[in-house]
């Protein structure tokens, strides 16, 4: 392409004449380089705009991340403390139904507020984290399911155990749980308040008197007892005994 333009320009200097046709060669030249030169600098700088852009959007999504981490990781920790609440709570005289209901209906609240926050920023937690997480709520669930067994059988006095058993292994899941991010997210030691180990697993003080944690194991180990027997039985059990009734009525 240039050199047809060059032949072209030599053509028009053999007919019209060099004084003539020469400035208007250059000015041409010059414009057309100055042309190309923007051009280059345009898609040079949208090449810039768009790199800049895509790491914006890298720092945004680290941004997240890491805020994600420290709110679960907080939320985690306020669950506790009601946990810690809770035990207080059962920690007076509680002699009827209304000591168990009443706290665990405040702690429900406080727990429902805290488990929103988690599902919503969790989903940058790593697969390992979410699972050790869903093991938090199951030891939960746990101490709900223990502490309406200990109303129903109205031995109130032992559900301090209770809660102060499942605070420790509950606390537990949450140190894994921040060991675990910052194995991966070192730079989050100066956002985390690193729990000390010892005074976090007794957050709720100290352990319940002798008679009423030798009270309290005892039941656990019939529970558990009867839980194994009943695992043990034959699959087809159940129906057989379905059908005696059936046949007994």
């Amino acid at each position: 392409m240039n050199q047809e333009i060059i032949i072209a320009a030599i053509d028009a200097l053999k007919i019209i004449g060099p004084s003539v046709i020469l400035p208007i060669f250059i000015l041409w030249m010059t414009n057309r380089n100055a042309r190309k030169n923007r051009e280059i600098e345009q898609e040079f700088e949208l090449k810039k705009l768009q790199k800049n852009k895509e790491l914006d959007v890298d720092y945004s999504i680290e941004l997240n991340r890491k805020k994600h981490h420290i709110i679960v990781h907080s939320a985690l920790v306020n669950i506790l403390f009601d946990i810690q609440k809770l035990h207080i709570s059962l920690s007076g005289h509680c002699s009827d139904v209304s000591c168990i209901d009443d706290a665990m209906k405040e702690f429900q609240n406080k727990f429902t507020e805290q488990q929103a926050k988690i599902s919503e920023y969790q989903i940058f937690l790593s697969s390992n984290i979410t699972n050790r997480l869903y093991k938090f709520y199951s030891l939960l669930g746990e101490l709900a399911v223990e502490l309406r067994e200990i109303k129903e059988s109205k031995q109130f006095e032992i559900a301090i155990a209770s809660v102060y058993n499942y605070s420790v292994r509950l606390a537990e899941e949450i140190i894994y749980i921040q060991n675990e991010i910052l194995a991966k997210r070192k730079e989050l030691n100066s956002d985390f308040n690193t729990l000390e180990l010892p005074y976090f697993r007794s957050c709720c003080g100290q352990e319940p008197p002798d008679n009423i944690k030798q009270q309290y194991e005892n039941i656990r180990k019939k529970k558990m007892a009867i839980a194994s027997a009943l695992d043990k039985l034959p699959l087809e059990l159940p129906v057989v005994l379905e059908k005696e009734i059936i046949l007994n009525q």
